[in-house]
Protein backbone atom coordinates (compact mmCIF):
# COMPACT_ATOMS: atom_id res chain seq x y z
CA UNK A 1 0.00 0.00 0.00
CA UNK A 2 1.23 3.33 -0.77
CA UNK A 3 2.69 5.50 1.95
CA UNK A 4 1.80 9.04 2.93
CA UNK A 5 3.47 11.47 1.13
CA UNK A 6 5.17 14.44 2.91
CA UNK A 7 6.02 18.10 0.69
CA UNK A 8 10.04 18.91 -0.07
CA UNK A 9 10.08 20.97 3.00
CA UNK A 10 8.51 22.79 5.83
CA UNK A 11 7.07 25.73 5.37
CA UNK A 12 8.85 27.86 7.68
CA UNK A 13 12.08 26.49 6.78
CA UNK A 14 12.51 26.37 3.16
CA UNK A 15 15.15 28.42 2.09
CA UNK A 16 17.65 29.19 -0.83
CA UNK A 17 21.11 26.96 -0.82
CA UNK A 18 22.11 29.62 1.98
CA UNK A 19 20.25 26.31 3.70
CA UNK A 20 19.63 23.34 2.68
CA UNK A 21 16.25 22.32 2.28
CA UNK A 22 14.11 20.83 5.66
CA UNK A 23 11.55 18.01 5.34
CA UNK A 24 8.52 17.57 6.86
CA UNK A 25 8.58 13.93 7.80
CA UNK A 26 5.31 12.29 6.97
CA UNK A 27 2.78 16.20 6.85
CA UNK A 28 -0.39 15.37 5.63
CA UNK A 29 -1.26 14.13 2.07
CA UNK A 30 -4.69 13.03 0.16
CA UNK A 31 -4.50 9.29 0.50
CA UNK A 32 -2.85 6.62 3.42
CA UNK A 33 -0.85 7.47 6.70
CA UNK A 34 2.40 6.84 6.47
CA UNK A 35 1.66 3.17 8.64
CA UNK A 36 -1.11 2.39 7.01
CA UNK A 37 0.67 -0.09 5.75
CA UNK A 38 0.06 -3.61 3.61
CA UNK A 39 -1.91 -6.35 5.60
CA UNK A 40 0.23 -8.36 6.98
CA UNK A 41 -0.46 -12.15 8.09
CA UNK A 42 1.74 -11.54 11.69
CA UNK A 43 -1.24 -11.65 14.36
CA UNK A 44 0.11 -10.40 18.22
CA UNK A 45 -2.15 -11.67 21.00
CA UNK A 46 -5.22 -9.72 22.25
CA UNK A 47 -5.78 -7.88 25.53
CA UNK A 48 -5.81 -11.73 27.19
CA UNK A 49 -2.66 -12.68 25.71
CA UNK A 50 -4.39 -15.46 23.77
CA UNK A 51 -5.92 -15.26 19.94
CA UNK A 52 -8.53 -17.30 18.80
CA UNK A 53 -7.72 -20.14 16.36
CA UNK A 54 -9.99 -18.96 13.85
CA UNK A 55 -8.89 -15.22 14.41
CA UNK A 56 -5.60 -16.64 13.64
CA UNK A 57 -5.79 -18.39 10.68
CA UNK A 58 -8.73 -15.83 9.07
CA UNK A 59 -5.80 -13.16 9.61
CA UNK A 60 -3.30 -15.06 7.50
CA UNK A 61 -6.28 -15.51 4.74
CA UNK A 62 -7.07 -12.32 4.51
CA UNK A 63 -3.27 -11.38 4.19
CA UNK A 64 -3.03 -13.95 1.46
CA UNK A 65 -5.87 -12.37 -0.65
CA UNK A 66 -4.76 -8.82 -0.17
CA UNK A 67 -1.35 -9.79 -1.95
CA UNK A 68 -3.38 -11.52 -4.80
CA UNK A 69 -6.05 -8.51 -5.21
CA UNK A 70 -9.03 -9.77 -3.98
CA UNK A 71 -9.62 -7.14 -2.06
CA UNK A 72 -13.24 -8.50 -0.58
CA UNK A 73 -12.24 -11.96 -0.03
CA UNK A 74 -9.40 -9.60 2.50
CA UNK A 75 -12.12 -7.35 3.92
CA UNK A 76 -14.49 -10.43 4.73
CA UNK A 77 -11.93 -12.49 6.44
CA UNK A 78 -10.21 -9.20 7.80
CA UNK A 79 -13.26 -8.25 9.52
CA UNK A 80 -13.98 -11.93 10.56
CA UNK A 81 -10.85 -11.70 12.40
CA UNK A 82 -11.37 -8.58 14.03
CA UNK A 83 -14.48 -9.43 15.48
CA UNK A 84 -12.92 -11.84 17.37
CA UNK A 85 -10.44 -8.92 18.66
CA UNK A 86 -7.38 -10.01 16.74
CA UNK A 87 -5.88 -6.17 16.98
CA UNK A 88 -3.40 -6.62 13.83
CA UNK A 89 -7.27 -7.84 12.00
CA UNK A 90 -8.70 -4.77 13.24
CA UNK A 91 -6.16 -2.12 12.06
CA UNK A 92 -5.91 -3.77 8.57
CA UNK A 93 -9.90 -3.63 8.69
CA UNK A 94 -9.44 -0.12 9.48
CA UNK A 95 -7.31 0.49 6.75
CA UNK A 96 -9.13 -1.16 4.23
CA UNK A 97 -12.04 0.90 5.22
CA UNK A 98 -10.39 3.80 4.89
CA UNK A 99 -8.36 3.21 1.50
CA UNK A 100 -12.04 1.65 0.04
CA UNK A 101 -9.99 -1.33 -0.64
CA UNK A 102 -12.74 -4.46 -0.43
CA UNK A 103 -15.44 -1.82 0.75
CA UNK A 104 -16.90 1.59 0.79
CA UNK A 105 -14.57 3.79 1.74
CA UNK A 106 -15.96 4.93 5.40
CA UNK A 107 -13.43 6.89 7.38
CA UNK A 108 -15.71 7.21 10.51
CA UNK A 109 -15.52 2.95 10.29
CA UNK A 110 -12.00 3.41 9.88
CA UNK A 111 -11.31 5.44 12.98
CA UNK A 112 -13.74 3.03 14.85
CA UNK A 113 -11.29 -0.17 14.33
CA UNK A 114 -8.62 1.89 14.08
CA UNK A 115 -9.42 2.53 17.81
CA UNK A 116 -10.29 -0.71 18.77
CA UNK A 117 -6.49 -1.92 17.60
CA UNK A 118 -4.87 1.18 19.32
CA UNK A 119 -6.64 0.61 23.02
CA UNK A 120 -5.03 -3.21 22.11
CA UNK A 121 -1.35 -1.55 22.64
CA UNK A 122 -1.00 -1.74 18.43
CA UNK A 123 1.17 0.82 17.66
CA UNK A 124 0.41 1.34 14.03
CA UNK A 125 -3.07 1.73 14.66
CA UNK A 126 -2.13 4.11 17.17
CA UNK A 127 0.01 5.75 14.80
CA UNK A 128 -2.63 5.97 12.15
CA UNK A 129 -5.31 7.11 14.51
CA UNK A 130 -2.84 9.90 15.27
CA UNK A 131 -2.68 10.68 11.39
CA UNK A 132 -6.50 10.38 11.20
CA UNK A 133 -7.11 12.99 14.14
CA UNK A 134 -4.65 15.27 12.90
CA UNK A 135 -5.97 15.52 9.09
CA UNK A 136 -9.43 15.28 10.33
CA UNK A 137 -10.62 12.09 8.50
CA UNK A 138 -13.70 10.35 10.49
CA UNK A 139 -13.01 12.44 13.53
CA UNK A 140 -12.81 16.04 13.95
CA UNK A 141 -9.38 17.29 14.00
CA UNK A 142 -7.78 17.68 16.77
CA UNK A 143 -4.19 17.89 17.14
CA UNK A 144 -3.78 17.53 20.53
CA UNK A 145 -5.45 13.76 20.33
CA UNK A 146 -3.25 13.34 17.22
CA UNK A 147 -0.10 14.06 19.63
CA UNK A 148 -1.62 11.99 22.55
CA UNK A 149 -1.86 8.60 19.98
CA UNK A 150 1.66 9.56 18.41
CA UNK A 151 2.97 9.49 21.99
CA UNK A 152 1.91 5.99 22.43
CA UNK A 153 2.56 4.68 19.16
CA UNK A 154 6.39 6.98 19.47
CA UNK A 155 6.92 5.45 23.08
CA UNK A 156 6.70 1.90 21.72
CA UNK A 157 9.42 2.88 19.54
CA UNK A 158 6.97 3.06 16.24
CA UNK A 159 9.48 5.17 13.83
CA UNK A 160 6.55 6.77 11.91
CA UNK A 161 4.95 8.04 15.51
CA UNK A 162 8.49 9.20 16.51
CA UNK A 163 8.90 10.85 13.15
CA UNK A 164 5.50 12.53 13.55
CA UNK A 165 5.39 13.71 16.87
CA UNK A 166 8.83 15.05 16.44
CA UNK A 167 7.05 17.47 13.55
CA UNK A 168 4.41 17.86 16.34
CA UNK A 169 7.08 19.56 18.46
CA UNK A 170 8.63 21.41 15.49
CA UNK A 171 5.82 22.82 14.55
CA UNK A 172 3.69 23.40 17.88
CA UNK A 173 1.01 21.97 16.62
CA UNK A 174 -1.36 20.16 19.09
CA UNK A 175 1.79 20.95 22.03
CA UNK A 176 3.88 24.06 22.79
CA UNK A 177 6.52 24.71 20.14
CA UNK A 178 9.59 22.92 21.25
CA UNK A 179 12.82 22.08 19.04
CA UNK A 180 14.30 20.63 21.85
CA UNK A 181 11.90 17.92 22.39
CA UNK A 182 11.49 17.92 18.40
CA UNK A 183 15.27 16.87 18.04
CA UNK A 184 14.82 14.35 20.79
CA UNK A 185 11.90 12.28 18.65
CA UNK A 186 13.75 13.13 14.89
CA UNK A 187 16.86 11.69 16.49
CA UNK A 188 14.74 8.52 17.68
CA UNK A 189 13.17 7.63 14.29
CA UNK A 190 16.35 9.17 12.76
CA UNK A 191 18.35 6.34 14.03
CA UNK A 192 15.63 3.41 13.05
CA UNK A 193 16.67 4.78 9.08
CA UNK A 194 14.02 7.29 8.72
CA UNK A 195 15.34 9.07 6.27
CA UNK A 196 13.45 12.60 7.00
CA UNK A 197 14.19 12.42 10.21
CA UNK A 198 17.64 11.80 8.99
CA UNK A 199 17.60 15.34 6.87
CA UNK A 200 15.51 16.82 9.68
CA UNK A 201 17.92 16.41 11.94
CA UNK A 202 20.90 17.26 9.86
CA UNK A 203 18.81 20.51 9.41
CA UNK A 204 18.35 21.25 13.03
CA UNK A 205 22.07 20.85 13.57
CA UNK A 206 23.27 23.25 10.75
CA UNK A 207 21.02 25.58 11.53
CA UNK A 208 21.53 25.22 15.33
CA UNK A 209 18.13 24.49 16.59
CA UNK A 210 16.92 23.06 19.48
CA UNK A 211 20.66 21.65 19.39
CA UNK A 212 24.09 23.21 19.52
CA UNK A 213 25.05 24.20 15.96
CA UNK A 214 27.22 21.30 15.14
CA UNK A 215 27.87 20.89 10.76
CA UNK A 216 30.34 17.91 11.54
CA UNK A 217 27.35 16.12 13.01
CA UNK A 218 24.95 18.05 10.28
CA UNK A 219 27.35 16.45 7.29
CA UNK A 220 26.56 13.09 8.94
CA UNK A 221 23.23 12.61 9.11
CA UNK A 222 22.55 14.43 5.71
CA UNK A 223 24.94 11.31 4.09
CA UNK A 224 22.81 9.05 5.79
CA UNK A 225 19.80 10.65 4.13
CA UNK A 226 21.80 11.06 0.49
CA UNK A 227 23.07 7.47 0.86
CA UNK A 228 19.27 5.91 0.65
CA UNK A 229 18.72 8.62 -2.54
CA UNK A 230 16.85 11.32 -0.71
CA UNK A 231 17.29 14.45 -3.00
CA UNK A 232 17.00 16.67 -0.17
CA UNK A 233 20.03 15.20 1.53
CA UNK A 234 22.01 14.84 -1.82
CA UNK A 235 21.55 19.06 -2.31
CA UNK A 236 22.34 18.99 1.03
CA UNK A 237 25.50 17.26 0.65
CA UNK A 238 26.64 19.30 -2.47
CA UNK A 239 25.96 22.37 -0.71
CA UNK A 240 27.76 21.43 2.54
CA UNK A 241 30.90 20.37 0.30
CA UNK A 242 30.49 23.45 -2.08
CA UNK A 243 31.28 25.64 1.47
CA UNK A 244 33.21 23.44 3.66
CA UNK A 245 30.71 22.75 6.42
CA UNK A 246 31.54 20.28 8.45
CA UNK A 247 34.01 18.31 5.78
CA UNK A 248 36.60 20.35 3.82
CA UNK A 249 35.81 22.12 0.42
CA UNK A 250 35.35 19.67 -2.19
CA UNK A 251 33.81 21.33 -5.24
CA UNK A 252 34.03 17.93 -6.94
CA UNK A 253 32.32 16.38 -4.43
CA UNK A 254 30.11 19.35 -4.21
CA UNK A 255 29.19 18.79 -8.36
CA UNK A 256 28.89 15.00 -7.68
CA UNK A 257 25.71 15.04 -5.17
CA UNK A 258 24.51 18.24 -6.82
CA UNK A 259 24.11 16.03 -9.54
CA UNK A 260 22.65 13.39 -7.98
CA UNK A 261 19.90 15.45 -6.60
CA UNK A 262 19.27 17.26 -10.06
CA UNK A 263 19.20 14.24 -11.89
CA UNK A 264 15.73 13.73 -9.56
CA UNK A 265 14.50 16.81 -10.81
CA UNK A 266 15.58 18.69 -7.36
CA UNK A 267 15.01 22.25 -8.52
CA UNK A 268 17.71 23.96 -5.99
CA UNK A 269 20.03 21.63 -7.28
CA UNK A 270 19.51 22.31 -10.92
CA UNK A 271 20.14 25.62 -9.98
CA UNK A 272 23.24 25.27 -7.86
CA UNK A 273 24.91 23.64 -11.09
CA UNK A 274 24.49 26.31 -12.93
CA UNK A 275 25.86 28.83 -10.39
CA UNK A 276 29.17 26.78 -10.34
CA UNK A 277 29.04 25.86 -13.59
CA UNK A 278 28.03 22.22 -13.93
Amino acid sequence: MASESRPVCAADLCSAPAKPAAAAPRAAANSSSPTDVAPAAESPPNANGELDAKAINDNKKAAFAYTQGNYPEAFRLFQSSATLNNAAAQFQLAYLYFKGQGTTKDDAQAVIWYRKAADQGNAEAQNALGNRYRNGEGVVKDFAAAVDWYKKAADQGNVSAQANLAYMFQTGKGVPKNLATAVTWYKKAAEQGDVASQNSLANKYHNGQGIDKDDAQAFAWYHKAADQGDADAEYSMGYMYQNGFGTAKDIVQSRIWYHKAADKGHADAIDALKAIGG
